[in-house]
């Protein structure tokens, strides 16, 4: 006898938390954003070398710099990088004066929002130290970006296939006054809008039709101006695909913020809340666990059998377009996520 797998109803034995009555609210859209990128070292490492970041108000650039590690950068790409500076007018910063002195001011001081594409990677590339993340956040990796005890850490932890990003509690981001931070993973939101897991951002840019285009058939590893040039076209180009998927999502009209977009699901939720339509739960708290328990062990999510083996043949691959909308209408469900309330029947058997 084969074993199958069900699904169950569980529940949590603490009572939630109540949410923080000085919560604040996450905005639809961003007027002011950070966008950054780094390079580094091509070896198991990965360590950074050199970065370059733009921020942008409302559209428009106004500042941008490079920075780099002066120990992972020899005396010769040092001198590139500066004659690059000077020669194209752009400002030049060590990581820590980055860090310091442009990142935190803007991510956190001003709450700008920080944006990049695979941006779990930048950030870890410019922490100073890593470490597991205890608590409710457990599962998660915190950052050490800065010294300064002001600039509070940042948590990144796994949440499906999103990263979530956030600034810790410290004894100077607590209370009233803390402040999560604004992140964005662009590469993510790709994902989201233009249904293509792990799309790259040159295949981004070409679908979105970007007026810049990452540079293609670069030498990694040795910082020269043509290497500057790669990175500086990748951040202008992660800033286009982020403008462009601003533009396709207010098509849309689902007001949901852009930081709060992990999957489809996300858009999903907030699309049903705009509609009115509330959590069943919270429609029918009374309702029976051990029905729900059943419901849930009936579900299947998927199914795979094999008719012919070992022999090379071409086959027509089936697959559902926007599933679970399709099976409500076909199975006449949307009455059940519409009404105000269910009650439940004994079957006798």
């Amino acid at each position: 006898m084969s074993k199958v797998a069900v699904r169950g109803y569980t529940q949590r034995l603490e009572k939630p938390q109540a949410k923080r009555s000085f919560s604040y609210d996450t905005p639809l859209r961003h007027n002011r954003v950070l966008v950054f990128d780094t390079e580094t070292t091509i070896d198991q490492y990965q360590n950074f070398k050199i970065g370059y970041f733009q921020i942008y108000q409302d559209g428009v650039i106004q500042h941008d710099g490079l920075f780099y590690d002066p120990s992972t950068l020899n005396e010769r790409e040092i001198n590139i990088l500066e004659a690059y500076s000077k020669k194209h007018n752009i400002n030049l910063y060590s990581l820590d004066e980055f860090i310091d002195n442009v990142f935190y001011p803007e991510v956190f001081g001003l709450k700008t929002l920080c944006n990049g594409y695979n941006l779990a990677f930048d950030l870890i590339r410019i922490a100073k130290r890593s470490g597991d993340s205890r608590g409710r956040n457990r599962g998660g990796f915190t950052l050490t970006l800065s010294d300064d005890p002001f600039n509070p850490p940042i948590i990144v932890k796994k949440l499906g296939y999103s990263n979530n990003f956030k600034f810790t509690t410290t004894k100077q981001n607590k209370g009233e006054s803390h402040f999560s931070g604004y992140f964005l993973d662009t590469q993510r939101l790709a994902e989201v809008l233009l249904q293509e897991r792990r799309i790259s951002l040159e295949k981004a840019a070409e679908r979105l039709n970007t007026p810049v285009k990452k540079m293609k058939e670069i030498e990694h590893g040795k910082v020269t101006e043509k290497y500057i040039d790669y990175l500086i076209k990748d951040v202008e180009t992660t800033q286009a695909v982020y403008e462009k998927l601003v533009k396709e999502l207010d098509v849309y009209q689902i007001h949901v913020p852009i930081t709060k977009i992990f999957s489809e699901a996300s858009i999903g939720k907030y699309a049903l809340s705009q509609l009115g339509v509330k959590p069943f739960l919270e429609l029918n708290p009374d309702f029976p666990d051990l029905i729900i328990g059943n419901m849930m062990t009936s579900y299947f999510g998927g199914r795979t059998e094999c008719k012919i083996r070992k022999e090379p043949i071409k086959v027509t691959v089936l697959d559902f377009t926007s599933m679970y909308p399709t099976v409500t209408m076909l199975m006449n469900l949307w009455k059940y996520i519409i009404a105000e309330s269910l009650v439940s029947q004994p079957f006798n058997y």
